[in-house]
């Protein structure tokens, strides 16, 4: 009788164990009943836990890929027992726009990237000088050209505007500038006219916000983006520019 029980706690923490180490994905298992036959339960058990390291890997090559993409992408100049170096960007925002157009550029900027961060598709951020209006961001590369567009861009682009829309953000002002890459990485910089998804942006924000990369009267990031990557591709084959 207690091996019997031990063999039936030893099914139920398997099946517990892949519920814990599953993804949201995965439906908890329900508990099991005790088994009939000895074969049954051994067989019941050897599955759940070839299950439940199955859903354990998985889960740990998924959280390794987020890791990766987490991490700052620019090589430490130095990184030792006293400390790390790297390199950084420092940025100073004007107060130029505050008043006419009714938004704080450095506290939009900062808000943005105090909710990104950690998702891996943005520079960042190290420091926030509320003073001065400065923000300091791990320096993530150069603006994308057609020499370094990653050969995977599309999905690349879809991954980041996907992360936008989970956190109910839409950049508004997607540029060949903003879009930076370094080692197969794209990024997207530059949130200070950046709003919440759902809900309009405000009347009196500039009429030329996202320049000719706009699509019409929309701010629609996607087309925004697609017209910077085909400006990219084109003047940088030393091409006139195409029409948008």
């Amino acid at each position: 009788m207690a091996s019997r029980i031990g063999r039936t706690l030893l099914t139920a923490g398997a099946a517990y164990l892949l519920w814990r180490t599953s993804s949201s994905a995965l439906r908890p298992l329900e508990w099991p009943q005790a088994c009939s036959a000895e074969s049954a339960c051994s067989a019941d058990a050897a599955a759940a836990a070839a299950a439940a390291a199955a859903a354990a890997a998985a889960a740990a090559a998924a959280a390794e890929e987020v890791a990766r993409r987490r991490l700052p992408v620019a090589s430490p100049l130095k990184e030792d027992a006293n400390g790390l170096t790297q390199m950084a960007v420092c940025k100073q925002i004007s107060t130029y726009h505050d008043e006419r157009y009714d938004n704080n550029v450095y506290e939009n900027e900062k808000k943005w990237l105090l909710r990104l961060r950690g998702t891996g598709i943005i520079a960042p951020p190290l420091a926030f000088d509320d003073e001065k209006r400065r923000v300091v961001t791990v320096w993530v590369g150069e603006p994308v050209t057609a020499e370094t567009l990653p050969a995977d861009w599309e999905a690349q682009r879809d991954h980041i505007l996907r992360t936008l829309a989970r956190h109910n953000c839409r950049h508004n002002d997607i540029k060949p500038a903003e879009i930076l890459v370094h080692e197969n990485i794209l990024r997207l910089v530059d949130f200070g006219w950046a709003s919440e998804l759902d809900r309009p942006n405000p009347a009196n924000w500039p009429p030329l916000l996202g320049s000719s990369f706009r699509c019409g009267n929309d701010y629609n990031d996607r087309c925004s983006f697609n017209h910077s990557i085909r400006h990219v591709r084109a003047t940088s084959c030393g091409v006139e520019r195409l029409p948008l």
